[in-house]
Protein backbone atom coordinates (compact mmCIF):
# COMPACT_ATOMS: atom_id res chain seq x y z
CA UNK A 1 0.00 0.00 0.00
CA UNK A 2 2.82 2.39 0.91
CA UNK A 3 4.64 1.80 -2.37
CA UNK A 4 1.47 2.38 -4.39
CA UNK A 5 0.82 5.61 -2.48
CA UNK A 6 4.41 6.70 -3.07
CA UNK A 7 4.10 6.21 -6.83
CA UNK A 8 0.70 7.93 -6.95
CA UNK A 9 2.02 10.95 -5.01
CA UNK A 10 5.11 11.10 -7.18
CA UNK A 11 3.09 10.96 -10.42
CA UNK A 12 0.74 13.67 -9.19
CA UNK A 13 3.20 16.20 -7.82
CA UNK A 14 6.70 15.61 -9.18
CA UNK A 15 8.30 16.09 -12.54
CA UNK A 16 10.75 13.64 -14.04
CA UNK A 17 13.99 15.37 -14.98
CA UNK A 18 15.69 14.44 -18.20
CA UNK A 19 18.88 12.55 -17.40
CA UNK A 20 21.71 11.14 -19.40
CA UNK A 21 23.85 8.23 -18.34
CA UNK A 22 27.45 9.25 -18.64
CA UNK A 23 30.47 7.10 -17.95
CA UNK A 24 31.05 8.75 -14.57
CA UNK A 25 27.38 8.22 -13.62
CA UNK A 26 27.56 4.53 -14.43
CA UNK A 27 30.84 4.13 -12.52
CA UNK A 28 29.33 5.91 -9.50
CA UNK A 29 26.24 3.67 -9.57
CA UNK A 30 28.38 0.55 -9.81
CA UNK A 31 30.60 1.77 -6.97
CA UNK A 32 27.66 2.45 -4.68
CA UNK A 33 25.69 -0.59 -5.77
CA UNK A 34 28.45 -3.17 -5.59
CA UNK A 35 31.36 -1.98 -3.51
CA UNK A 36 29.61 0.01 -0.81
CA UNK A 37 26.63 -2.31 -0.39
CA UNK A 38 28.93 -5.36 -0.46
CA UNK A 39 31.12 -3.88 2.27
CA UNK A 40 28.07 -2.95 4.35
CA UNK A 41 26.60 -6.45 4.02
CA UNK A 42 29.90 -8.08 5.06
CA UNK A 43 30.39 -5.69 7.98
CA UNK A 44 26.81 -6.26 9.15
CA UNK A 45 27.25 -10.05 9.02
CA UNK A 46 30.54 -9.79 10.93
CA UNK A 47 28.96 -7.58 13.60
CA UNK A 48 25.96 -9.90 13.98
CA UNK A 49 28.33 -12.77 14.80
CA UNK A 50 29.73 -10.81 17.73
CA UNK A 51 26.82 -8.67 18.99
CA UNK A 52 23.07 -8.90 19.40
CA UNK A 53 20.81 -7.86 16.55
CA UNK A 54 19.24 -5.06 18.60
CA UNK A 55 22.67 -3.56 19.28
CA UNK A 56 23.76 -3.74 15.64
CA UNK A 57 20.53 -2.65 13.96
CA UNK A 58 20.23 0.57 15.95
CA UNK A 59 23.30 1.97 14.17
CA UNK A 60 21.37 2.02 10.89
CA UNK A 61 19.66 5.09 12.34
CA UNK A 62 23.04 6.84 12.21
CA UNK A 63 23.12 6.59 8.41
CA UNK A 64 21.22 9.85 7.76
CA UNK A 65 23.32 11.63 10.39
CA UNK A 66 26.51 10.51 8.64
CA UNK A 67 25.07 11.60 5.29
CA UNK A 68 24.19 15.06 6.58
CA UNK A 69 27.57 15.42 8.29
CA UNK A 70 29.46 14.46 5.14
CA UNK A 71 27.26 16.82 3.11
CA UNK A 72 28.17 19.69 5.40
CA UNK A 73 31.88 18.83 5.54
CA UNK A 74 32.50 17.82 1.93
CA UNK A 75 29.93 19.78 -0.05
CA UNK A 76 29.43 22.85 2.10
CA UNK A 77 25.70 22.19 2.60
CA UNK A 78 23.88 24.29 5.18
CA UNK A 79 23.30 22.69 8.58
CA UNK A 80 20.01 23.90 9.99
CA UNK A 81 19.13 23.94 13.65
CA UNK A 82 16.47 21.26 13.05
CA UNK A 83 18.97 18.90 11.39
CA UNK A 84 21.44 19.38 14.24
CA UNK A 85 18.69 18.72 16.80
CA UNK A 86 17.59 15.60 14.89
CA UNK A 87 21.18 14.35 14.91
CA UNK A 88 21.43 14.84 18.66
CA UNK A 89 18.15 12.95 19.12
CA UNK A 90 19.44 10.04 17.02
CA UNK A 91 22.69 9.96 19.02
CA UNK A 92 20.76 9.93 22.30
CA UNK A 93 18.56 7.11 21.00
CA UNK A 94 21.59 5.03 20.03
CA UNK A 95 23.12 5.64 23.45
CA UNK A 96 19.88 4.69 25.24
CA UNK A 97 19.59 1.48 23.25
CA UNK A 98 23.18 0.35 23.81
CA UNK A 99 23.83 1.45 27.38
CA UNK A 100 24.19 -1.22 30.00
CA UNK A 101 21.55 -1.05 32.70
CA UNK A 102 22.65 -1.77 36.25
CA UNK A 103 20.16 -3.58 38.42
Amino acid sequence: IGTAMFFAWSAAFETVPRISLTRSTIIALLYVGLLVSGFCFAANAWLLKRHGASQVSVFSFATPVCGVTLGVLLRGDQLSLWLALAGVCVAVGIWLTNRSVRR
